[in-house]
């Protein structure tokens, strides 16, 4: 039970430091930002990219998908 608890607040804190740190990189590192920008381009181009970044890492395109990904645009 003890340990369950210390993993629980672990996790916690984890994820507060890496909200801190996120939100200190947007505000003062112009090369965070300028990743920030590309990534938030890049998905607007290619939203079927949210399914990896907020899903479970996994994706599976239909056709039309799948061949806009591969066209220059």
């Amino acid at each position: 039970m003890h340990v369950q608890l210390e993993e629980l607040w672990m996790d916690a804190i984890e994820m507060k430091v890496g909200e801190q740190i996120v939100n200190y990189l947007r505000k003062e590192h112009p090369e965070y930002q300028d990743i920030e920008k590309r990534q938030k381009k890049l998905i607007k181009d290619y939203p079927m990219l949210l399914k990896v970044v907020d899903g479970d890492g996994t994706v599976t395109l239909n056709e039309k998908e799948h061949y806009t990904c591969y066209i220059p645009r």
